[in-house]
């Protein structure tokens, strides 16, 4: 779904996606004392090969959903 919204906030297909940028993430849930869920999401975006390339130029945090 993340590389699904970035590639529509792009203007760009998924499969094209990786020409531009490598998503990566890590995501955590945990239990609450009081019985709930609770959820962390790291997400990274690097050049198209990865860690070693300058990150992608556009996406901005107000692409992504805050909830």
């Amino acid at each position: 779904m993340i590389r699904r919204h970035l590639a529509t906030a792009a203007g760009i297909t998924q499969s094209r996606l990786g020409e531009h940028l490598r998503v990566s993430f890590a995501k955590v849930a945990e239990y609450q004392k009081r019985g709930a869920v609770h959820f962390h999401a790291v997400i990274r975006l690097d050049g198209p090969d990865g860690p070693s390339s300058p990150p992608p130029r556009g996406p901005q945090p107000a692409c992504f959903p805050t909830s």
